[in-house]
């Protein structure tokens, strides 16, 4: 999945800054360490636009050095441009052994039974409706869609709830009763559930952020 920031500088041919609150941060990435002022952020292949002011790049490449106070956030190119055949065949190997909607199902058994029951409902009512499977980040600890990448969800252990990102913003989408569209990074939206009254609104605004992404 590409993310695009926003407002950015340019500090060097390799370094940027912007702000973003740190909520937004974790809301993408578990931080290594948290302390200071600074967020410091390490990408891979990123595209700078600067005419727009705008930072793209793979978010499966991002790590989250430091979770700052602020949200002064500072963006360092890794400088990885070679070639990886033999570590990319072994990352691909990793990641197929974790990839798949199995993953998704066996890891819901850390939440209580109501909400892996939830949980359960919405991957297969997804799944009558699109084919597909989640591939599992552990970096972010998000199961994303593949591989079209228009829906996004996050088991929340501690809150009890599952996190989910669609493609679109909250305006591109129809207003549901069980679920509030938040703003989310570059063209998405964010919303949580954590009961049964919730999943038929979850399944539509899903299917509805496929046809928005024309997939």
């Amino acid at each position: 999945m590409k993310l695009t920031i926003e407002n950015v500088s340019a500090g060097s041919a390799t370094v940027w800054t912007s702000q973003i609150n740190r909520e937004d941060l974790m809301k993408l990435a578990n931080p290594i360490h948290q302390g200071g002022f600074l967020n410091i952020v390490m990408i891979s292949s990123p595209f700078f636009d600067a005419k727009n002011k705008t930072l793209q790049f793979n978010l499966d490449s991002m790590t989250i050095l430091n979770l700052g106070e602020s949200s002064d956030t500072l963006f360092i190119d890794s400088l990885d441009r070679e070639p990886k055949r033999k570590p990319i065949r072994k990352k691909i190997t990793v990641r197929e052994k974790i990839a798949g909607d199995d993953r998704f199902i066996n890891d819901l058994d850390r939440l209580p039974n109501s909400i892996k029951k939830l949980g359960e409902g919405l991957l297969a009512e997804i799944r009558k409706r699109s084919p597909g499977k989640l591939i599992f980040h552990p970096k972010s600890g998000k199961y994303v869609e593949s591989p079209d990448n228009f829906w996004v969800i996050r088991i929340q252990p501690r809150a009890q709830s599952l996190r989910i990102v669609i493609y679109g913003r909250p305006g591109e989408h129809s207003h549901y009763k069980n679920i509030e569209l938040k703003k989310d990074m570059s063209r998405y939206s964010s919303f949580v559930i954590d009961n049964q009254r919730q999943l038929a609104d979850a399944v539509k605004v899903i299917m509805d952020a496929k046809h928005l992404k024309g997939v």
